[in-house]
């Protein structure tokens, strides 16, 4: 499994063993008979009630989302690399963080609008005049969701918050 990160490892190890419960569940329909209570008898399998197929569904209903999860993550985890840049007003500021003006989930970034979703990572940043000159702001920050103000907020260290120009590696690549 090598070049996975360890959320993929996790999701791919879900699909397995859900896939190999429902496969043991399943397989239980191949029998036509079941050892009964008595020693040495078998009592014929007629049919399946409620019970059966309830418990057949919630194996079906695991391995197919841990299959979602794994699929989706695949599809996402190479635009997961790359990091997603916000441009802020620092002026926003609120208990959390920076609150994001959004419609919706829907963050608007230049000219690009973003699905923002709870733990969602990304740089964010704001032009700022430091030492006589335009520099840029930025900073780590993780995007959540907070109920208390009704809003996403970018939350993040205060201390991490740097000019560009005071960095050893610039977070933006102008």
């Amino acid at each position: 499994m090598g070049g996975m990160g360890a959320t993929e490892q996790a999701t791919k190890k879900a699909v397995i063993f859900s896939s190999i419960a429902l496969a043991i569940a399943a397989s239980f329909m191949l029998f036509k008979d079941i050892t009964d209570i008595t020693p040495g008898r078998s009592a014929e399998i007629t049919n399946y009630l409620v019970g059966y197929w309830l418990w057949l569904s919630s194996m079906a209903t695991m391995a197919a989302g841990s299959l979602i999860i794994y699929l989706r993550e695949r599809i996402l985890s190479p635009k997961a690399k790359e990091a997603l840049i916000l441009k802020v007003d620092f002026n926003n500021r609120c208990g959390g963080g920076i609150k994001l003006p959004t419609k919706g989930a829907v963050y608007k970034n230049g000219k690009k609008k973003v699905r923002l979703y709870h733990g969602l990572k990304a740089i964010i940043w704001d032009a700022d005049i430091h030492d006589a000159k335009n520099d840029n702001l930025a900073v780590k920050a993780l995007i959540l969701y907070s109920t208390l103000e009704e809003s996403w907020i970018a939350s993040f260290n205060y201390d991490d918050l740097k000019h560009e120009s005071e960095r050893e590696e610039p977070l933006l690549n102008d």
